[in-house]
């Protein structure tokens, strides 16, 4: 199985990689969709694994335009791509932060949100 990995870098990414030698392949962060289009056909991966993402933990307000492209944006274009390429299968994480202290949908702040 060939595994496609965002956020390879990040805290889960090193460990998730390191857990699969051989079978990762790596998505850089990249600003098309037509570059994730091209790296999926590259790869021909059965999954993506998408753990890319922007972690502040008290954002300001020059924080909001990077978060939201690294957390919204860089999602929905691995989405369009792999929608486009015929790729089914994603795993991806949230953190418990969106569901503080168990109460439902309670984001602690922006990343979380």
């Amino acid at each position: 199985m060939k595994i496609l990995v965002t956020g390879a870098s990040g805290f889960i990414g090193t460990r998730f990689c390191d857990t699969f030698p051989g079978k990762i392949f790596i998505l850089s962060r990249v600003n098309s969709v037509g570059e994730i289009i091209k790296r999926i056909k590259e790869v021909n991966p059965d999954c993506i694994v998408h753990l890319a993402g922007m972690f502040v933990g008290k954002h300001t307000i020059n924080d909001i335009d990077p978060l939201i492209d690294s957390n919204i944006r860089f999602g929905a274009r691995v989405l369009e791509a792999m929608k486009e390429c015929g790729i089914k299968r994603i795993v991806t994480a949230q953190t418990y932060w969106q569901h503080y202290n168990f109460n439902g949908y309670s984001p602690v702040n922006l990343y979380a949100a």
